[in-house]
């Protein structure tokens, strides 16, 4: 099985490799342009807000506890960045949330998966 776990970077607050722009939650601002009576979109948000400069999350702003179990109690990458499905094109991510660290670790145990499967059908009802 292919998954994502986050790179020793990541864990670290520093995004600047992963494709996505990670937004400091401090910056959140109403939109002056908000118009309510369009939907919520990419072109009319609600919320405007900033950026981390250079998609890195300073040391100060991380949680101690949540980069300690990242640390001790996730898998690190074990395939290189790009090498994955469903990467990126020319930078881009190509599947919504997948960024150019998507896909990087590969789950190989040996496990006996088991499945009973069964199919029923009747025939169909006639009236007379």
């Amino acid at each position: 099985m292919t998954d994502t776990v986050p790179t020793s970077d990541e864990v670290n607050g520093d995004f600047s490799m992963s494709g996505v722009t990670i937004y400091d939650p401090n910056t959140t601002v109403t939109n002056p342009n908000y118009n309510p009576n369009l939907p919520v979109s990419a072109q009319n948000p609600q919320f405007t807000r900033q950026p981390f400069p250079n998609n890195k999350i300073p040391a100060g702003r991380m949680n101690s506890v949540a980069v300690t179990m990242l640390k001790q109690y996730t898998p690190q990458p074990n395939l290189m960045m790009g090498m994955g499905m469903g990467m990126t094109m020319m930078g881009q991510p190509t599947v919504v949330g997948s960024g150019n660290d998507s896909n990087n670790y590969l789950d190989a145990r040996n496990e006996i998966h088991n499945t009973d499967q069964g199919s029923a059908s009747r025939s169909p009802i006639q009236f007379e």
